[in-house]
């Protein structure tokens, strides 16, 4: 088969060197794995990773070693040999333009699967792999990333509704789903177009971008770490930077922690809440039933205080 190498990255940005036709066939091995074999003693894969970039390179599960190359500076790559297996190489940053390569050893075949080129790297710190994320100075693409991104469009006074959005302006809150709490997502950054921006400005999303201070217009709300709800801030609470948050004025006053809509039937049980993206919660001897409204006289049954489950027996 013809060199497939512009199936893995941008071909504008690649550069091989002993690569005839027979370096490359379609690999079924027993993992199944679908990539390509690098074959035939010392074939090469150049590309150039241009500064301020990362680039990750996943392999198969069946394979021999490799060398990696970052501009002179060698490295062996010692592939995994299970089943199901896969062997994500560190991902490089090039701080310069740097050329990287991925050489075969003797008489070794390697089984590349994937090059990944990207801008940054966000942490999903919120259980159901959730976290909140803005760029100050760049617009962001999600178009290729493994999670999506979302915008509030409105806001009841038990849910919010997201909305799925590619594209995100600088300095514009999203909320972000990946897989797992604790997951790390790559994001490419991205110049986007007049027409790109009103699109996104016309959903009228009701996120907002850190940092700041919890002011006293209304009730503020941040996402929770350990529910991955909307839960309230303590006013005089410091928001971080590159978070994005609820403001009292677009949020009803009846709302106590609000649950994720996004429209795929996707959403979580209320847990205690100890912490919300790294700030505080409201302590105020409220009672709310399981759909965030106050309840003043409970009766038998499950109620959420201060944040937390509490069974009226």
């Amino acid at each position: 088969a013809s060199n497939p190498i512009e199936t893995f990255m941008g071909a504008s940005n690649i550069f091989a060197s002993n690569l005839g036709s027979s370096a490359w066939e379609t690999s079924t091995a027993k993992s199944g794995f679908i990539g390509y074999k690098l074959k035939n003693t010392g074939a090469t894969v150049k590309f150039l990773l241009k500064a301020g970039k990362y680039a990750k390179i996943t392999l198969g599960s069946v394979g021999d070693d490799a060398t990696l190359k970052k501009d002179e500076v060698s490295s062996t790559i010692t592939q995994k040999k299970g089943d199901n297996e896969e062997t994500i190489v560190p991902p490089i940053y090039a701080a310069d333009d740097m050329v990287v390569s991925l050489i075969t050893s003797s008489n070794q075949t390697v089984t590349l699967k994937k090059i990944e080129i990207y801008d940054l790297s966000i942490e999903l710190p919120c259980v159901g792999g959730l976290g909140t994320y803005y760029h100050g100075s760049k617009d962001l693409d999600f178009s290729s990333c493994s999670a999506k991104a979302y915008v509030v469009t409105a806001i009841t006074s038990s849910s919010v509704t997201l909305t799925e959005v590619k594209k995100v302006p600088t300095g514009e809150g999203v909320i972000i789903k990946g897989a797992s709490q604790g997951e790390t997502v790559n994001v490419l950054t991205t110049t986007m177009t007049s027409g790109e921006i009103t699109a996104f400005y016309d959903l009228g999303s009701k996120l907002y971008a850190g940092p700041t201070t919890v002011g006293s217009d209304g009730q503020w709300y941040g996402l929770s770490k350990t529910d991955g709800k909307f839960h309230p801030l303590k006013k005089g609470v410091e928001i971080p930077a590159n978070k994005a948050y609820l403001k009292g004025t677009d949020v009803p006053a009846s709302a106590n922690f609000l649950s994720l809509d996004f429209g795929e039937g996707e959403g979580s049980e209320a847990t205690g809440i100890e912490s919300v993206e790294n700030h505080k919660v409201v302590s105020n001897n409220v009672f709310y039933n399981l759909a965030g409204q106050q309840v003043a006289q409970p009766t038998k049954g499950l109620y959420i205080v201060n944040g937390k489950k509490v069974i009226i027996k």
